[in-house]
């Protein structure tokens, strides 16, 4: 597994948009506070949706792990829709775990 550091500067810096997605997963799987700047930068302004896409659900995932409210909201104010589908997603997953 790669460092957060080296994830955040391949999200900042590759040229292939599958490589900036994968980074943005990857970030999002470890809870990397530090990497949310980033993240939102990514959401934001990517050229490419699904490497957005994957930004948001890093920050989403983030979110719940760390319990930090604000990110969440930083989310929702670049894209409300996919971050309530991203939340009501990983509530269902949580509920599911919990049933098992």
């Amino acid at each position: 597994m790669r460092s957060g550091q080296t994830c955040i500067t391949l999200l900042r810096n590759d040229t292939d948009p599958e490589v900036r997605a994968e980074a943005a997963y990857a970030l999002g799987r470890r809870g990397d506070l530090n990497a949310v700047q980033a993240l939102l930068d990514l959401a934001e302004g990517d050229p490419d949706d699904e490497v957005g896409r994957a930004a948001l659900w890093a920050l989403v995932e983030i979110a719940c792990a760390t319990k930090d409210r604000t990110v969440l909201e930083r989310a929702r104010a670049i894209d409300p829709v996919e971050t309530a589908r991203l939340e009501n997603q990983r509530k269902r997953q949580i509920q599911v775990t919990r049933e098992v």
